[in-house]
């Protein structure tokens, strides 16, 4: 489910992004980490339903999929400085997967053990919304 993987994804960039993001660009490692998992959790919300994206209009869908193709197409040529901007928005895609996933969870078309995962989860940053279970 592409929710969730958005959502997991979003957990681990927010780890990265603890070490501060002057270690980001200087550990080529984490960067690479980082864009990688920038251009999955892109990716991954291109395959959501236009249902979802209409319901969440406040999300720059269009923006998140041409961060994915800078990230494809452009490698060599991302600034990141954009990347960083990036970053710093993603709290409200993952608080939008989030009450999606709420809402999945009310008509159980969720696994339960994805359910506990994210309520286990909740901690300072991205996992401090409860999805009201």
């Amino acid at each position: 489910m592409y929710l969730v993987h958005i959502w997991r994804t979003a957990r681990l960039i927010e780890q990265t992004l603890a070490v501060g993001p002057k270690s980001i660009e200087a550990d080529p490692n984490f960067r690479d980490a980082t864009f990688y998992r920038l251009h999955t959790l892109a990716e991954s919300t291109q395959k959501l339903s236009s249902e979802i994206k209409d319901r969440n209009p406040d999300i720059p869908w269009r923006e998140i999929a041409g961060m994915r193709n800078r990230l494809v197409h452009g490698y060599h040529e991302i600034q990141m400085s954009l990347v960083l901007n990036a970053l710093a928005e993603l709290h409200s895609l993952t608080e939008c997967v989030q009450r999606e996933l709420g809402a999945l969870a009310l008509s159980n078309e969720i696994d339960k053990e994805v359910l506990l995962e994210i309520e286990q989860s909740r901690q300072p940053g991205l996992g401090d919304k409860s999805l009201g279970l």
